[in-house]
């Protein structure tokens, strides 16, 4: 019994009890206190799993640079990803109080039901938990049958938590590299890098919209990491001419559907920074005096294609320029 839980509101857990246990209100799954969960990194083949699925090229994840509103925009490559939000089973003595035990996932990357998208539950231990260790769920259906936790209450809030391999870091600007934290998944220890603050609960994260620009009749985007040069000529390869479509108000998800735009082959990188520059805002009559419209029009792009998959690519700026 491994059922995917999705649902926010009608929340039911099933109660199972390990079919090979010797013992009455013994379990398999959950381990005793202080007794080691396995770590991932051990298996050479689940290790090599969570390189091949991570998305982002590490072990220090670079931080990149495109445009957004016509100034900067830092962000992280954790390439294609689902918009499915999974759960995550956080324990705690009372709501607000977590104990010192890791969250729990059902899958990890390379599973079909992997998200780094995840929906947060509070699970309530009783007197009856002894600090034992909750690494799967099929663990924590049996702690739940054996009176050792309650069952899981929705907070009604999402959290971005990629797992990646154990020595991946995210580079920041000005500051030290943020660091991963343990997540136990499948029976196993594994790391995860708490991406910025939860959000209200979707079923679906909602995507954004990211313009990558391409010269016409050149293959690769205005990108220094998929084109391996300095396009900027600012000594690094970094940089690209991404265009993320924020608004003023939003709090992004890091998740965008890409349209791929083609511009004139005399394009000069970063000429266009913002979504206004690509599309310019049609001026009202009675502000054409003093507007300032942007001198792209239908010109400024021959061809635009839209791509089916998203990337997730979070930003690292909490203020949106």
């Amino acid at each position: 019994m491994r059922a995917r839980i999705v649902l926010l509101l009608a929340w039911a857990l099933p109660a199972c009890l390990d079919a090979n246990a010797e013992l009455p209100g013994y379990s398999a799954h959950i381990l005793s206190a202080g007794e080691r969960v396995p770590k991932a990194a051990d298996d050479e083949t689940l290790a090599m799993r969570l390189v091949n699925n991570a998305g982002a090229t590490g072990p220090l994840v670079p931080l990149l640079s495109g445009f957004a509103n016509g100034a900067e925009a830092l962000y992280w490559d954790f390439g294609v990803s689902t918009s499915s939000v999974e759960p995550v089973w956080i324990l705690e003595r009372k709501e607000g109080e977590p104990i010192d035990h890791p969250p729990i996932v059902d899958s990890l990357p390379g599973d079909d039901a992997y998200s780094p998208f995840r929906a947060v539950f509070r699970v309530q231990v009783t007197g009856a938990y002894a600090g034992e260790q909750i690494a799967s769920l099929a663990a924590l259906e049996d702690a739940i049958a054996l009176g050792m936790v309650r069952e899981p209450v929705a907070t009604g809030t999402y959290v971005s938590w990629p797992i990646v391999p154990a020595d991946f870091k995210l580079e920041r600007r000005d500051e030290a590299p943020l660091e991963t934290k343990t997540i136990y998944g499948t029976g196993v220890s594994a790391q995860y890098l708490p991406i910025g603050d939860a959000q209200p609960f979707e079923r679906s994260v909602a995507t954004g919209a990211l313009y990558s620009l391409r010269r016409q009749h050149e293959l690769i985007p205005l990108d220094e990491a998929a084109s391996g040069a300095d396009l900027n000529a600012d000594g690094d390869q970094l940089d690209s001419n991404l265009i993320f479509d924020v608004a003023a108000d939003q709090a992004p998800s890091g998740l965008w559907s890409i349209t791929e735009v083609v511009v004139d082959r005399a394009y000069v990188f970063g000429t266009y920074r913002a979504q206004t520059d690509l599309f310019p805002p049609e001026p009202d009559e009675m502000d054409v005096p003093e507007m300032d419209v942007p001198d792209a029009g239908p010109s400024a792009f021959i061809e635009l294609t839209e791509t089916e998959d998203p990337v997730y690519r979070p930003l690292y700026a909490t203020e949106v320029p």
